[in-house]
């Protein structure tokens, strides 16, 4: 949960530059960690479990707070694949905007332009580094992953 993970960051700020075997900084793995419904309301207004309400929003906030506990020279360390934390980021934040299986009372939109812009701050020349899976810039690369979402009907529309 967030509270715990700003707890063990503040408690351990050493661990928030510690590399693991895969070359990943705790900012890459709160970056890549998925979306899940209960991330947002629903948009239906019936009630979600108490538990769910607990939940809402719980992966943006983990995100926030490995990006408020990280030097900016988190945002500038490649992992092992040679990918930023920002091409982890907006990996997930497109799927999240198009998955959930369920419609949301606000769309992740904002959190994710949010988000972005952070990392933009924390590393503003990440726009030019190309991501080594994608081989695209990031604002490819979010359009190109928010593409793979979109169907196109026979029609052409």
């Amino acid at each position: 949960p967030p509270p715990i993970s700003r707890i063990v960051a503040a408690m351990f700020p050493e661990e928030m530059t510690r590399v693991d075997g895969q070359g990943k900084l705790p900012l890459h793995h709160a970056a890549c960690r998925s979306w899940h419904a209960w991330d947002c309301p629903r948009e239906d207004e019936t009630s979600d479990s108490n538990s769910a309400r607990l939940l809402t929003k719980e992966s943006v906030s983990i995100l926030k707070a490995a990006m408020d506990a990280s030097s900016p020279m988190a945002a500038r360390h490649a992992d092992n694949l040679g990918r930023l934390p920002i091409h982890y980021a907006i990996a997930t934040l497109t799927e999240a905007s198009y998955g959930g299986g369920r419609s949301c009372t606000e769309h992740p939109v904002y959190d994710i332009l949010e988000t972005i812009q952070k990392f933009m701050r924390m590393h503003p020349e990440s726009i030019q580094h190309y991501d080594p899976i994608s081989r695209l810039p990031p604002f490819l690369q979010a359009s190109a992953a928010a593409s793979d979402h979109c169907t196109v009907k026979s029609d052409g529309f």
